[in-house]
Parts: structure tokens; sequence; C-alpha cells
């Protein structure tokens, strides 16, 4: 199998979790990088939904924990307001949050935010750009 650079795959390798730099290559696996654009591109939409509906732009992937061995990090986060947005993909497919394993993962994950104060809503990808989703922050930000 052919192998291509991260920019010849049409990404921003300062933006590619792993790339070190422009001519690190990897073989691809382009049903992947098709699931990683869509999901930048509605990662990208929502946080311009949030500066249209002027709300607080969230800081993405924040980590909020990195104790042990795992660095636990949220998809969307205000951090001063303690609230975090979590889009969980392939609940009905079979995906990580849909099995035992990645079910465990999340329940530790929301148990230690829970018991630093935050609060996470939780969203399906289809749901994160709707009104409803910026009605349910706005509401969660809210003093």
């Amino acid at each position: 199998m052919k192998s291509y650079t991260i920019a010849q795959l049409g990404f921003d390798p300062r933006t590619v979790k792993g790339a070190k730099r422009e001519s690190v290559t990897k073989t691809p696996n382009l049903e992947h990088a098709a699931r990683k654009a869509k999901t930048e591109a509605r990662a990208h939409e929502f946080k311009l939904r949030c500066k249209i509906a002027g709300l607080p732009q969230p800081v993405r992937e924040y980590r909020f924990d990195a104790t042990g061995k795992r660095h636990f990090a949220l998809d969307f986060a205000w951090p001063d307001e303690k609230v975090g947005l979590e889009e969980s993909g392939g609940i009905w497919t079979g995906g990580a949050h849909g099995r035992g394993k990645g079910i465990a993962r999340d329940q530790a994950k929301q148990s230690l935010a829970a018991s630093q104060g935050w609060r996470v809503l939780h969203v399906q990808p289809k749901q994160l750009n709707t009104d409803s989703t910026i009605a349910l922050v706005r509401k969660a930000l809210a003093p």
C-alpha cells in the first residue's frame, strides 16, 4: 500500500494528532481520514454557531484531568463555568461508545468529571449543530 504525507491527505500536519512534521508519512486509512475530516468540520461549525449565538467560545479537546495513565479530555469545554459537551458517536453502529469497554471508559470519565464539579452535556453527532444544542449550552452556561 502506498504511503502519503499528512499534507497529501489534505490535513494540516499541525492539527493532526501524532504528526510531528509535514514529512511524516502514514499509510492511509481513507475511511478514518474521511471520518476525522467530518468530525473537524462539525467542530468548526459548532464553534461558529456558538459565536453567532453570542456564547463564549468553547475549548476543543479540553483536558480537565491528567491523573494516572489516562488523560481525560472533553470534546468541548467552557472551563470557567465548568461546563463540558461530549459528542458521542458510534452508539448505533457498534463504535467505542456502544461497547462494554468504551462504555466503562466513558463512565469513569463522567464520574471523574462530576467529582470535580463539571456538568457535562451529551449529544450525538447529528445533534451537535442544532438550535436545540445551542439552547442547551446557553442554559447550562447561564448563571
